[in-house]
């Protein structure tokens, strides 16, 4: 009996910690930063130079709303969102942005501190009127913007901003394609692509935001805390 014991537990003991831990505890990760970056010298909180990375951030630019009134992305900072450049064709929207929609609808809660900004090519041959994604999101048009883009402004904003090429992450399964959300921290940073069309990855950018939200979090406990220990 001892002996049965002894081998339960030097061979199954082990396995069933395992498992509680892969499973039973929820696990973090961190997510990436997308873009080109820098190596940059800094001055400390006491004073010091040191180095550290500069990532690259969404730079400002200006556009139309497409329901009317004017767009600034340096208005907008300070937002996490995640973004798409809508297809002209808009049938095939509902196709691209059916997963995100649904999700959305089901968990909204969970995207409450979220916004959403969109594109939309304002004189391409092909387009039809802009898709009101904030009523079928049913949200204000506020957290749901929809960006309506000369042809040429939409092409630059996306293939040179927002899929920008990294030469530091070219393993990544980097896809560029027209039904890609992008997912932009309160900084400006890019810190995730994800394939509109399959729910398991629209599942992915729900996590991914959920990550960088406690992040920031931490990070504010943090420093307040420092703040608070230097007036005592």
């Amino acid at each position: 009996m001892k002996k049965f014991i002894i081998l339960f537990v030097i061979l199954v003991f082990p396995t069933a910690f395992y498992i509680f831990l892969s499973y039973g505890v929820e696990r973090y990760r961190r997510t990436p930063v997308f873009g080109p970056r820098q190596a940059i010298e800094i001055t400390g909180t006491d004073g010091k130079k040191k180095t550290d990375t500069s990532y690259f951030k969404i730079p400002a630019f200006e556009a139309k709303r497409c329901e009317g009134g004017n767009f600034s992305l340096s208005a907008y900072q300070g937002r996490m969102y995640v973004t798409a450049f809508l297809h002209p064709d808009s049938s095939k929207n509902g196709y691209n942005m059916g997963p995100l929609l649904t999700e959305y609808k089901i968990k909204k809660g969970e995207y409450r501190r979220i916004s959403f900004l969109f594109f939309w090519p304002s004189d391409s041959s092909s387009a039809a009127p802009a898709p009101d994604l904030a009523a079928q999101l049913k949200i204000s048009k506020d957290s749901a913007l929809i960006i309506c883009l000369p042809k040429q402004q939409y092409d630059s904003l996306r293939s040179a901003t927002y899929f920008i090429s990294d030469p530091a992450r070219q393993k990544e399964p980097f896809t560029q394609k027209m039904y890609d959300l992008v997912l932009v921290d309160k900084e400006g940073k890019i810190r995730g692509y994800y394939n509109g069309r399959y729910p398991g990855k629209v599942k992915e950018l729900k996590e991914d935001i959920r990550h960088i939200l406690q992040h920031d979090e931490a990070e504010e406990t943090t420093r307040q805390t420092k703040i608070e220990q230097k007036q005592k």
